[in-house]
């Protein structure tokens, strides 16, 4: 596996587990202290309403402009394109904000239409795999 390969996948999967990290923290955080702003509830809804917009922009505008890998290219020289690279890091960054705003919604309101939103950024994320991207991976 070539260095452009490999970044790609170390780079997928800490942006995964980090998430899925910060997720479990903010979880244990709030049982413990509980929501930090019980009042206002609004800030949950907003922070939903922004976690949405970014995975919607990703699914419709960003994800049709991934590069498709030519069958006769290997992952290692696709991963290794500029334009695929560049693609992928910008979805999965999108993915993790979408994820961090929502989850900075749970741990105020202590909402689960938050935690909701986390989760499916999370499997979002875990979904847009590189093997999936490279054309390996199943649907």
């Amino acid at each position: 596996m070539s260095d452009a390969a490999r970044g790609v996948r170390i780079l997928h999967a800490a942006l995964a587990i980090g998430l899925s990290v910060v997720a479990a923290t903010f979880v244990l955080v709030l049982r413990s202290l509980g929501p930090l702003l019980t009042t206002t509830p609004l800030i949950g809804y907003a922070t939903v309403g922004l976690g949405l917009a970014n995975l919607a922009v990703v699914v419709g505008f960003f994800r049709p402009r991934i590069p498709q890998r030519p069958v006769d290219q290997l992952p290692d020289e696709y991963w290794a394109t500029t334009e695929a690279r560049a693609a992928v890091i910008v979805i999965w960054a999108m993915i993790e904000g979408a994820g961090l705003i929502s989850l900075v919604g749970y741990l105020l309101t202590g909402s689960v239409v938050p935690a909701a939103v986390a989760a499916l950024a999370i499997v979002t994320l875990i979904v847009l795999r590189p093997a999936l991207l490279e054309g390996d991976g199943v649907v």
